[in-house]
């Protein structure tokens, strides 16, 4: 740094320093105002998961093992940062968002950094109006207004500081201490989303950009610190390997080919909202079997863009640098390996839109206009985009209206499913079933939400007719385990105990901690005992004797069952084994009156029987 006779930084750096932070604060309090709004979003789909049903949550300690199966699985530092929003609000949805938040905003400033260390003239405000533009960026909003999507924002920062780190080593008399600090951001980003991985080729891919020799000199520069960044896929594949989620497999009924077409289609329209951000969508559905044909003009569309990055690159590395993070860091998500819960998602394009935009925002500053023309045009850009952000975050205030939205849009069973539940949760039953039977052909999930309606109406039939549908549509899958609880509990309702033990057994022996499943079972237990002893009274001791062991069959320890196992024994002449369902009544619950009466007047009646023998 330049230094003054004195020993102070010269007056040219102090202002620069000044500006820094000037420009800073703006993005700060810009993107804090932009998003301001969306703190009042209640939570919504898969925060049912990550978030409110998300026990491991409940301590700082148990976060750092995420529930298998879950949004958040395989990714404990974000599953960290939720146990921290728990232990300060519980469950209240604001400090959640505020977190997100703060997490975009120091998003922001790291993207700053990056680009103000990347250039050499006009940095402040070239750097200011990059990191602007994409943090005011509506494609941007998801991870800020979704509590469970923090997922991407959290890896992005880590992504954005172990490439800021990598920067600041490159000049730093201190280079050793910023690459550990990169290294260790690094493995953080890892361990919070798997789509990190292209992580360490990207910085040496920003490394040969910026320097003036080959591809071959740039690696000999700096090999033990590229080899430690490449060490933390250590963490990614021990992540993956343990993380307890099926969602993302070439063996699935997606083929890796056949989702590389469907990602052509949504990829054209990621790159389209990129310019015109309208109309944006929470949910793209699944992947779908698609055609050649069906996806023609957006091969087109993507063939030409990438055509023209290409030629661009060839001139230029930092171009190529830009070009090639975009790419690399969509990649993962949107690429070859299938991820079956979903076709698409906006957020993908958290990481990637950044570099879109410097490259757009590169290419409008060497437009032959001035300066203050150019910079003027970008900051109307900027305001256009953020009245447009702040319209999608109010978009999340209402479920339902959120819901509309993607089925207007982007109509699929799921998103219907989706709407449908929304509205029934509302108590807006008869629309809500109107959107789930629409739902249904295409989302199975929606004849369980079906038959739950027609159970809560006493509609027991159809209850049973929606459940075994949803059911029958993929018998082996884990999630159809509620499907036959329900079943269970229809069965239940009409009082046909056999049935309906059948049903929760099956739950037990797949979920042996299945709390409603194991009430259910404790219900058609004292269901058959109290059948049982109005069949006693009634002079009917067989059946009675019959009900109480369907009782203990179930609840073995049931004092009550035995006791009346005993009790129609002894009607029907029994004594020997009456007492002997007596006593084991009074050694499960001593406290058992009636059980230790039973007993007493059976050893009586033994008694003298044998001194009348």
């Amino acid at each position: 740094m330049p230094k003054s006779r004195r020993g102070r930084a010269a007056p040219e750096v102090r202002a620069q320093d000044g500006s820094n932070r000037l420009a800073l604060l703006v993005l700060a309090l810009t993107v804090v105002l932009v998003y301001a709004n969306s703190v009042r979003a209640p939570f919504i789909w898969d925060d049912a998961t990550a978030v409110s049903g998300n026990q491991s949550i409940r301590s700082i300690g148990s976060a750092w093992s995420p529930p298998a199966e879950s949004p958040v699985a395989g990714r404990p530092i974000p599953n960290v940062t939720l146990a921290v929003n728990y232990a300060v609000g519980e469950l209240n949805p604001i400090g959640y968002h505020l977190v997100n938040i703060a997490v975009h905003v120091g998003c922001a400033l790291l993207l700053f950094l990056i680009v103000f260390r990347s250039v050499e003239s006009e940095a402040s405000s070239f750097s200011l109006l990059v990191a602007l533009l994409w943090a005011v960026h509506p494609l941007a909003s998801e991870p800020v207004d979704y509590v469970t999507e923090r997922t991407e924002s959290v890896m992005a920062f880590f992504f954005l500081l172990t490439l800021c780190c990598s920067i600041r080593s490159r000049r730093s008399p201190r280079a050793g201490v910023w690459q550990i600090g990169a290294v260790v951001a690094a493995a953080a980003a890892m361990a919070s989303k798997e789509t990190a991985a292209p992580l360490p080729l990207v910085v040496v891919l920003y490394d040969w950009a910026f320097d003036d020799g080959s591809s071959a000199t740039t690696l000999r520069r700096r090999p033990g610190f590229y080899g430690a960044l490449a060490a933390t896929w250590v963490v990614v594949a021990a992540l993956a390997l343990g993380e307890g989620r099926s969602t993302v497999t070439v063996t699935g009924a997606i083929t890796p080919y056949m989702y590389a077409l469907n990602q052509v289609r949504i990829v054209a329209h990621y790159l389209w909202l990129v310019v015109w951000p309208r109309a944006l969508v929470l949910d793209y559905g699944v992947p779908t079997t698609v055609s050649w044909g069906d996806i023609a003009w957006p091969a087109v569309i993507i063939v030409v863009i990438l055509a023209a990055a290409a030629a661009a690159a060839m001139r230029s590395k930092r171009v190529a640098f830009l070009a090639g993070a975009a790419v690399l860091t969509l990649a993962p998500s949107s690429s070859i390996v299938p991820v079956l819960t979903e076709v698409g998602a906006e957020r993908r394009m958290y990481l990637p839109l950044a570099a879109i935009v410097a490259l757009a925002v590169a290419a409008l500053c060497r437009l032959p206009a001035s300066r203050l023309k150019v910079h003027a045009c970008l900051i109307a850009i900027a305001v256009a985009l953020a009245v447009r952000t702040i319209a999608r975050n109010s978009e999340y205030d209402d479920p339902v209206a959120l819901w509309r939205t993607t089925v207007e849009r982007w109509p699929s069973g799921r998103a219907r499913y989706s709407l449908g539940t929304a509205l029934v949760e509302a108590g807006r039953h008869d629309e809500g079933i109107a959107e789930l039977w629409q739902a249904a052909p295409d989302f199975p999930a929606a004849h369980f939400v079906l038959g739950t309606e027609h159970y809560g109406a006493g509609r027991y039939a159809e209850a049973e007719r929606e459940t075994r549908a949803f059911i029958d549509a993929d018998p082996g899958k884990a999630d159809r385990v509620p499907g036959h609880v329900l079943l269970g509990e229809i069965a239940l309702a009409e009082n046909r105990l056999e049935p309906a033990a059948a049903e929760f057994r099956r739950v037990l022996a797949a979920e042996p901690g299945n709390a409603v499943a194991r009430k259910g079972v404790e219900t058609v237990a004292i269901t058959y005992r109290n059948q049982g002893a109005r069949r006693l009274e009634q002079s009917d001791p067989r059946a009675a004797a019959d009900d109480a062991r369907a009782a203990l069959a179930l609840s073995p320890n049931d004092a009550a069952a035995h006791n009346l196992l005993g009790a129609a024994l002894a009607t029907e002449g029994d004594i020997d084994a009456a007492r002997a369902e007596f006593e084991r009544a009074v050694a499960i619950d001593p406290s058992n009156q009636q059980a230790r009466n039973n007993l007493e007047r059976a050893r009586r009646a033994a008694s003298n029987g044998r001194d009348g023998s």
